[in-house]
C-alpha cells in the first residue's frame, strides 16, 4: 500500500511538474509576443494617421460658407450669414478663414475662427476686395478699386505699404505660404500677365508669362513651389502650372467653352482643386492632377479654396 502510494505521489508530482513546465512556456511566449509589440510601438510600426484637409467653398446661394472632403462626401456648413461673403481662402495654420463682403450694410473684411466660431470684422477705413493671409499670418494684402496696387495691412488693420501700384486695379494675387513673394496678374503691358513681387519692400518685380492671352488667377501650392494660373480667352480659360521663377508652363486642363479659374493646391501640391463655369451664376467645383490627370468633379459652388493640413 505504501509503495503504491509512493508511486501515486510520484506521478502526481510529474504531473504537476509538466503543468509548471507548460505554463512557463506560455507565460514565455505571451511575454516575447507582447515585447514585440512595444517594441514596434517604440520603432514607429504603429498605423500612421491619416491626415486630413478640407475644401473651402460658396454655395451655390451664397450667404454661407461651406468644407467639403476632396471625394465630395461630408459637405459641411460652417456658418450662415445676412451677407454674401466673398473670396474666401484659409489661412496657413487652418484654423481661420478670411473673406470680404460687397453688401453695403456689412462691407468690409471679416475673420472666422473655425475653433471657437468666432466672426470678427477688420478695422479697415477703405473697401476691401480679394483679401489673403501672408505666410506667417500677421498681415494680409487687399485691393481696393480707388487705390492702385496691392495694399499690405496687418491683421488689426494697420495699413503699412502699397507695392506693386503700376497697372493692376482689381487684380487677383496670392501670398507664398513659404516666405516673401506674392504673385499677381497685371495688365501693365496691355495685357494681364503674371508677376512676382517682394510685398515687404516693393521690389524683386519679376514677371513669369508673355504672351497674348489673358494670364490670371494666379495661387501659390503650398510648398511656395509651384503656381497655378488660368490662361486663355473670354469664355475659354484653362489651368495651367509652372515653377515659381516662370519656368516649366504646363497646361492641364483642356475643357472647351468653359471658363476654369480659381485654382487650389492640395495639401501635398499633387493635385489642384478649381471652378468651372458653363453656365451664368452656376458653376461646378472640380479637383485634377498636376499632371493633368483624373479630372472629376467633387460638387457645385464658388471660390473653392484648399486647406493645409488640419489637426
Amino acid at each position: 500500500m505504501e509503495k503504491k502510494n509512493r508511486k501515486k505521489y510520484k506521478i502526481d508530482k510529474m504531473i504537476l511538474r509538466l503543468i509548471e513546465m507548460r505554463f512557463i512556456k506560455t507565460s514565455f511566449i505571451i511575454f516575447f509576443i507582447l515585447s514585440i509589440i512595444t517594441f514596434g510601438n517604440k520603432i514607429g510600426c504603429q498605423r500612421t494617421p491619416v491626415k486630413k484637409s478640407r475644401i473651402l467653398y460658396l454655395p451655390v446661394d451664397k450667404s454661407s460658407l461651406y468644407t467639403i472632403d476632396m471625394d465630395g462626401s461630408g459637405s459641411t456648413e460652417l456658418f450662415r450669414t445676412d451677407f454674401k461673403p466673398q473670396w474666401p481662402s484659409w489661412s496657413n495654420h487652418g484654423t481661420e478663414i478670411i473673406f470680404n463682403t460687397y453688401d453695403k450694410k456689412y462691407e468690409g473684411v471679416y475673420i472666422f475662427n473655425i475653433l471657437d466660431n468666432n466672426l470678427k470684422k477688420i478695422k479697415l477705413t477703405q473697401l476691401v476686395d480679394l483679401p489673403c493671409w501672408s505666410g506667417d499670418g500677421k498681415n494680409i494684402a487687399f485691393m481696393n478699386e480707388d487705390t492702385p496696387g496691392i495694399i499690405i495691412s496687418s491683421v488689426k488693420g494697420d495699413v503699412l505699404r502699397t507695392v506693386a501700384g503700376e497697372g493692376i486695379n482689381g487684380a487677383y494675387h496670392n501670398w507664398s505660404p513659404t516666405d516673401n513673394q506674392l504673385v499677381f496678374e497685371s495688365g501693365r503691358d496691355g495685357n494681364p500677365e503674371i508677376y512676382t513681387i517682394n510685398p515687404l519692400t516693393g521690389n524683386e518685380l519679376k514677371r513669369l508669362t508673355n504672351n497674348e492671352l489673358l494670364d490670371e488667377w494666379p495661387s501659390f501650392s503650398k510648398d511656395g513651389l509651384l503656381i497655378a494660373w488660368v490662361r486663355g480667352v473670354e469664355g475659354n480659360k484653362d489651368i495651367w502650372v509652372m515653377n515659381r521663377d516662370g519656368s516649366g508652363p504646363k497646361q492641364i486642363s483642356f475643357d472647351i467653352n468653359i471658363g476654369d479659374g480659381f485654382p487650389s493646391f492640395s495639401p501635398d501640391g499633387s493635385e489642384l482643386v478649381f471652378q468651372s463655369n458653363s453656365e451664368k451664376d452656376s458653376a461646378s467645383i472640380n479637383i485634377i492632377n498636376v499632371d493633368g490627370s483624373n479630372l472629376r468633379k467633387i460638387g457645385d459652388g464658388f471660390f473653392p479654396n484648399w486647406s493645409p493640413y488640419l489637426e
